[in-house]
């Protein structure tokens, strides 16, 4: 009966891992979204995020099949061990800490999700490990890896040194102070680089502010007034894009080198530089940062307006040009400049870092934006607060 119950047990710890690894290696950008919140937002790029994803699914998987055949005994419980009280303490640590996201544990982690989530994730561990450790003291191996019952001498001593329960306390009590004290590391990884952030749109908004100086008060523009398609030709690359989206994506080389002071790694990660030349074939000398002046800044607030649909397409058309900081109404309402990371503007926590057009920079919630800010509109205007505000300079995010 042990030998039935003990085959059961190793079948349970093994196909649970193997599910596991199989669902990451499945879904990669969920679980990748994850450990991105695990880890601390811009510890890991994203290219680490889905490598750190694909090793821990082969681990995952490589595990449980051995546990399943039952392959390598006692060490590949403590493996097991080892492992499950990893895979506890950071489940817990993303517990305690404010608004986490879904963990997978059920299934492929979703937009949201409750403490539940967590509780359900906690409860599976702790039966894992009670699995674990009962196999550890039912069964003892050789070293090829066979089972081996424990044989018990009536007359034998008990040995000196910690038992395996007792060795298991000191773990699971080092687990609750590992726990504990990763958030508060986490958290001041995460001030600095809030601070980092912020402080660089103040960079760049002085640098927006010393252009329009020099520009008789226009906001940096790449576009051609009235072009609704982009095709210009920058140090040797023909770029062909939406009129927004060109906007969005090459605006920064109006202000860098000359307007902004930092460097360029301030406002263009060494990741994103690479990503556009490997994939995209940018040339080094084009730059993509990830401070985006607004949408607003290039057509007039006509243009987003509700009554534009109504619009004639050649009438709409004319209102693609570029606009003055004066036509800004609001300006310690209206977003001029929001941190982003490709299509997110928020993250994990959703927050938004924002410059309005007065110059102070701050971290917004994004329900701190008003619900009916942002609009969209043709030409690759999509509908976020900040970018696309409902009147353009003369409207209002918050």
């Amino acid at each position: 009966m042990e030998n039935i119950t003990r085959r059961v047990l190793f079948v349970v710890l093994g196909g649970t891992f193997l599910m596991a690894g199989l669902l990451k290696a499945w879904h990669p950008v969920e679980f990748a979204k994850v450990l991105r919140y695990l880890v601390g937002d811009g510890t890991l790029g994203y290219g680490s995020r889905m490598i750190g994803v694909a090793a821990l699914a082969t681990w995952e998987v490589g595990l449980g099949v051995m546990l399943i055949a039952q392959q390598r005994g006692r060490r590949v419980l403590l493996t097991t061990l080892g492992t499950l009280l990893v895979f506890t303490v950071a489940l817990a640590s993303m517990m305690i800490r404010p608004n986490p996201p879904s963990c997978g544990c059920l299934s492929v982690p979703v937009s949201s999700s409750g403490k539940g989530e967590y509780i359900i994730g906690l409860v599976r561990n702790i039966a894992l490990l009670w699995m674990t450790v009962w196999l550890l003291n039912a069964t003892r191996f050789s070293v090829d890896g066979k089972p081996k019952r424990r044989q018990r001498v009536a007359h034998e001593s008990r040995p000196s040194g910690f038992t395996l329960i007792e060795l298991l306390v000191v773990l699971a009590t080092i687990a609750v102070l590992i726990s504990i004290i990763l958030p508060s590391l986490s958290g001041s990884r995460q001030a600095a680089r809030d601070v980092a952030r912020v402080a660089t749109l103040r960079e760049v908004h002085s640098a927006v502010s010393a252009y329009s100086i020099d520009h008789a008060g226009i906001l940096p523009y790449i576009q051609q007034p009235w072009q609704p398609f982009f095709r210009r030709t920058l140090a040797g690359h023909e770029f062909v894009y939406d009129y927004f989206t060109a906007q969005k994506w090459l605006w920064a080389n109006v202000i860098w080198p000359d307007y902004f002071a930092g460097g360029r790694n301030a406002i263009e990660r060494e990741e994103v530089r690479n990503l556009n030349r490997m994939q995209r074939g940018f040339p080094e000398q084009i730059i993509v940062s990830e401070y985006f002046l607004t949408f607003n800044a290039a057509a007039t607030p006509a243009f987003w307006t509700d009554r534009a649909f109504r619009w004639h397409g050649l009438a709409a058309i004319r209102e693609l040009r570029p606009m003055a900081i004066d036509d800004v109404r609001f300006h310690s309402q209206k977003g001029l400049l929001i941190y982003g990371e490709g299509f997110n503007f928020a993250d994990d926590r959703e927050r938004a870092f924002v410059a309005t057009a007065d110059g102070a920079a701050r971290i917004h919630h994004v329900s701190e934006f008003r619900p009916d800010a942002a609009i969209a509109r043709p030409f690759g205007a999509f509908n976020v607060p900040v970018m696309s505000t409902r009147d353009g300079l003369n409207g209002r995010d918050y």
